[in-house]
C-alpha cells in the first residue's frame, strides 16, 4: 500500500523526500475501475429488415442484464474485409434483451458477422443471416448456404392472424434450390403457434410437417417448379414468399385441430 501511495503522490509532482512525509489513510486514494466484460457467452446477431438483399440494421438478441445501458461499437464484416468504413457506436437499451442497431447499408449475402465491443471489451458473436422462426438449406449441396430474411414492412399481426413476407438469398454464384423450415413455435417471429398455416402467394410446395402434436411445430417447403426459375436462387437473384398463420381454420400447408 505504501508503494502505491508513493507512486500516486510522485505523479502529483512531489519529491521522494516530500512523499515520505505524506501520511496515507485508508480510503484516501480514488480507485479507477474499468467496467468488466459483461458476458463471455456469444451474443446472437442477425440482419434486420432486408430489401432486395440489402439491410441497414443489425439485431442483437439475448442481451444479458450486465450488458444493458453500456456503450457499444460494432461493424459488419465479410469473409475478407469489413463492409463499412467506420464503426457504428451508441448505447445499448437499459431494458429488454434485444437491440436493433442502424448501420450503413450492406449486402446480407456478403456479411459473415460483426465485430462488437461493449464498454471497450470485445465480445464474441454468433451470426445468423436467417430471420428467427425460419431456417434455409440447400438439400442438394450441404456445403452451400442460403438465408431467409424478413422483408421491410413484411410483418402484420391482428386478432388470431399474422402474415410474414420473406426473401431467400444465397452467396452461391451458381443456382441452388432452397428449402425452408418454419418453426411455428418460435415466439421471436410468430405471435402464437398457428393451427392453420398457409402459403399466401401460391408458390410453395409442401415437403413435410412435424404434425400437430410435436413441439416445436414445423413446416418444411420448397419453391414450385411451375414458375420457371422460382425455387432456385444465386448471387444477385432472390425469391420472395408470403405465409400466414391463424389460431383456427384451414391452412394450405398445415391444419391442426
Amino acid at each position: 500500500m505504501a508503494v502505491c501511495g508513493l507512486l500516486v503522490v510522485l505523479g502529483a509532482g512531489l519529491s521522494v523526500a516530500q512523499a515520505a512525509g505524506v501520511p496515507l489513510r485508508a480510503g484516501s486514494l480514488t480507485a479507477f475501475v474499468a467496467a468488466d466484460r459483461c458476458t463471455t457467452t456469444p451474443l446472437a446477431v442477425r440482419p434486420g429488415a432486408v430489401d432486395n438483399g440489402t439491410s441497414q440494421e443489425v439485431v442483437l438478441t439475448g442481451l444479458p442484464p450486465a450488458c444493458l445501458g453500456r456503450p457499444f461499437a460494432l461493424r459488419v464484416h465479410g469473409v475478407q474485409a469489413a463492409l463499412a468504413a467506420t464503426d457504428t457506436t451508441g448505447t445499448l437499451p437499459s431494458s429488454g434483451t434485444t437491440a436493433t442497431v442502424r448501420v450503413p447499408a450492406y449486402e446480407v449475402r456478403a456479411a459473415s458477422g460483426v465485430a462488437l465491443t461493449v464498454s471497450t471489451w470485445g465480445l464474441r458473436t454468433a451470426w445468423s443471416a436467417s430471420s428467427p422462426g425460419v431456417a434455409c438449406r440447400v438439400p442438394a449441396d450441404p456445403a452451400a448456404t442460403c438465408t431467409a430474411t424478413l422483408l421491410p414492412g413484411g410483418s402484420a399481426d391482428w386478432a388470431g392472424n399474422y402474415q410474414r413476407r420473406f426473401e431467400v438469398t444465397t452467396p452461391s454464384r451458381t443456382p441452388v434450390t432452397w428449402e425452408l423450415t418454419f418453426d411455428l413455435s418460435d415466439g421471436a417471429q410468430f405471435p402464437f403457434v398457428a393451427s392453420a398455416f398457409s402459403d399466401v402467394q401460391g408458390g410453395l410446395v409442401l415437403v413435410s410437417t412435424s404434425g400437430c402434436a410435436a413441439t416445436p411445430r414445423t413446416v418444411t417447403v420448397r419453391g414450385t417448379t411451375a414458375w420457371g426459375s422460382y425455387g432456385t436462387v444465386h448471387a444477385g437473384r432472390s425469391d420472395r414468399l408470403e405465409v400466414s398463420g391463424q389460431t383456427r381454420g384451414t391452412g394450405s400447408l398445415l391444419t391442426c385441430p
